[in-house]
């Protein structure tokens, strides 16, 4: 049934947002940001008013009071309610709302796309929200820098300078056992508070974690931080990002007690939350179960105020779990790990750490993954991908991607894939899609693709690349006198020229042509390829660039 009342039409409106009387900030924000949008999109402006019997069309806006992000919105005669069940959640439901009933999509951080509308009319609808996933981090650098953006796509942001109260940074922290004892401070002094390794007291490792001493100067620097830092949710304590853990004595002995280095990362992070719970009984302490402390331990439970990062590291991350030989195992270890921990979340990986220029075929694989941790009862997610440069393969498409299954993981990874194209390559369009389709079906049940697979991986075979080739040449001539569209085909087409430059092809003269094409790529668009680059990866080692 719709309305016999356009919500606009040609620039007018009848219709008002009304918001409770005293209404709180969220309510208050989240009706500005209705009514700034609806302009955008109509040219009508809807006064916000306090709720007043007599008027007769209205968008009425409410909130519970509570912490929860979840919402409802639905149609009521000739009107809208719009509810949170808190007061993330009635923001979350303005911009759901705004991106599913009037096609508005905050592509990237410089990309909305704001359809221009002429009339609407208010159907019978009723939607509801829930996020699949409590914590929703997603690792790339526009994410990380731009928090308003996490805001409108409904994830939590990274940063933790954020001045955007809305964008909800939940972790504080990783690595962090060389900020919370630092070897600049205590080494010289105290050098048994670091590992042991081969009978000496070292640099660059980890914290001898059965030191008393360490442990009260840990807890005190995590008591420091909170204190500066009251608004995060979780804060970090964890191992260095190193495999140099200590051999002595005292802790061989916990580790065996508790099956492995797991068990004395535990043991130790459970004292900490011990410590923090009597001074700050609502915050949570988050440590890693990371390479060699990614099994879960035996004999030992964490804390019901500790939250355990589970990271796969080591998995391939172009298949799902169950469907591959090598991650079956990383299934597995979340089961375990789930039995043992209240809180239990997912540090995953999504890029070619090697090659962030190159095609990673794991669009799919990405939905799989995600409805696994959904199955596993996982409360949070942190996607990592490539957080220092903007550049990379389909970066901006991925990290949009990435933070819509976050949200709701039954979703069809191709459908969300060919809107976004659509959207954002225009006229080109038609051949991205093509490219993005022959990629993802790289994929076979033999192929696999560590985190630091290179350019010599089986999924690049000759065939796709001179596929590839045709395809972008036709998305390259289409795109010429568009010079915004041109430069996003070119940063797809690096994708294709970067492993024509860098395999051992037949006909020499197409390796230089590839690698001249990409580095003219490059040196046009230095400031998407270069300006955030701080080390020299193997792509522009191998280009010389």
């Amino acid at each position: 049934m719709w309305s016999t009342v356009p919500l606009f039409n040609r620039g007018e409106t009848s219709y008002i947002i009304s918001i409770p009387f005293n209404a709180k900030p969220e309510i208050q924000f989240a009706a500005k940001e209705l009514q700034h949008y609806i302009l955008k999109a109509s040219g009508a402006l809807l006064p916000i008013r306090e709720q007043n019997s007599s008027d007769k069309y209205c968008i009425f806006l409410s909130a519970d009071e509570s912490n929860s992000e979840d919402f409802q919105y639905y149609s009521e005669g000739q009107n809208i309610r719009i509810h949170g069940l808190g007061g993330r959640g009635i923001i979350n439901a303005i911009y759901d709302f705004l991106e599913n009933e009037l096609g508005i999509h905050w592509l990237t951080s410089e990309t909305t796309i704001i359809p221009h509308i002429q009339s609407y009319y208010i159907s019978s609808v009723e939607r509801r929200g829930k996020p699949a996933f409590t914590t929703r981090l997603n690792y790339y650098l526009d994410a990380i820098q731009n928090p308003l953006w996490c805001q409108y796509n409904r994830i939590n942001s990274t940063n933790y300078n954020s001045n955007y109260p809305y964008a909800h940074v939940t972790w504080y922290g990783m690595h962090n056992f060389r900020y919370l004892l630092s070897e600049k401070d205590y080494f010289v002094s105290h050098p048994e508070f670091f590992s042991l390794k081969e009978g000496k007291r070292i640099k660059s490792g980890q914290l001898c974690l059965t030191n008393p001493d360490v442990l009260k100067i840990v807890v005190n620097s995590l008591k420091k931080i909170i204190r500066g830092r009251p608004t995060y949710t979780i804060y970090d304590v964890s191992q260095n990002d190193n495999n140099n853990f200590c051999q002595c004595d005292k802790c061989t002995e916990i580790i065996k007690k508790y099956g492995g280095h797991s068990g004395l990362n535990l043991w130790f992070v459970n004292q900490v939350a011990d410590s923090i719970k009597k001074t700050f009984p609502d915050k949570l302490i988050g440590t890693f179960a990371y390479r060699y402390t990614r099994q879960a331990p035996k004999n030992i439970k964490a804390r019901d105020n500790v939250v355990i990062r589970f990271c796969t590291f080591e998995s391939c991350i172009i298949h799902g779990f169950s469907d591959c030989k090598t991650n079956t195992v990383f299934e597995e270890d979340l089961i375990q790990w789930s039995k043992i921990t209240q809180h239990l979340e997912v540090w995953d990986y999504c890029v070619g750490f090697n090659q962030y220029i190159a095609p990673c075929p794991n669009f799919r694989a990405l939905a799989e993954r995600f409805c696994t941790y959904k199955r596993l009862n996982i409360s949070g997610l942190l996607m990592e991908g490539n957080y220092e440069g903007p550049w990379g393969d389909f970066s901006e498409l991925r990290q949009w991607i990435i933070s819509k299954l976050m949200w709701n993981p039954y979703q069809d990874v191709d459908s969300l894939a060919h809107l976004f194209i659509n959207a954002y390559y225009s006229d080109a369009a038609p051949y991205i899609w093509d490219f993005y389709q022959l990629t993802q079906n790289q994929v076979q049940s033999t192929t696999h693709f560590p985190i630091y697979a290179d350019f010599k991986n089986p999924v690049y075979t000759d065939d796709y690349i001179r596929k590839s080739n045709q395809i972008i040449e036709r998305a390259r001539l289409i795109s010429q006198k568009d010079s915004v569209l041109s430069a996003r085909v070119a940063r797809v087409a690096a994708q294709v020229y970067y492993l024509e430059a860098t395999r051992h092809s037949s006909i020499e003269t197409s390796r230089i042509n590839a690698r001249n094409r990409l580095s003219d790529i490059i040196k046009k668009d230095s400031t998407y390829f270069m300006e955030y680059h701080k080390n020299m990866t193997l792509a522009f080692k191998i280009l010389g660039i």
